[in-house]
């Protein structure tokens, strides 16, 4: 007896197509994008999507990392429990880990700003165990370039 399972060409397709359409949504261009028609929100949207994806990295680069006592390969980062885009900019939510808290945050915000690409952030805590910072609306930057003295032509 057979087994009729539809056509072999949408069981190959389907789990392409979910892949295709996860990649563009972690890019920032899922149907929040979509449904917004004003530019500043939607580069808001791309900036933050941006953000949450290079996170790890970026907090593995400023070390901003905590040994987990359990197990010592396991590196644990300040997750991000929230993003919100409203008027005000960018206000992204994170977790405190211990050892990582807003003093931390505070050190390194202006590696946070060149990393994001952005004029200013903003770094408070609303509560405890919990890290607001906001990327006010703005026009993106270049990140710092420094130059050894010997190129500055003395």
């Amino acid at each position: 007896m057979a087994l009729d399972v539809g056509p072999l060409w949408l069981w190959i397709a389907a789990p392409i197509v979910v892949t295709l359409l996860w990649q563009i949504h972690q890019f920032g261009y899922g149907p929040g994008y979509w449904r917004t028609r004003d530019p500043q929100q939607r580069t808001a949207l791309r900036a933050a999507a941006r953000i949450r994806r290079t996170w790890p990295r970026t907090a593995r680069k400023l070390r901003m990392v905590e040994h987990d006592p359990q197990n010592p390969n396991r590196k644990r980062i300040p997750p991000i429990v929230a993003t919100t885009i409203g008027p005000e900019g960018i206000v992204l939510e994170f977790g405190t880990v211990v050892g990582i808290g807003l003093a931390e945050f505070e050190k390194h915000a202006s590696h946070l700003i060149n990393a994001w690409r952005t004029p200013k952030v903003d770094v408070w805590q609303a509560e405890a165990g919990r890290i607001q910072v906001r990327i006010p609306h703005g026009r993106a930057t270049k990140p710092t370039v420094y130059r050894p003295a010997s190129d500055l032509g003395r």
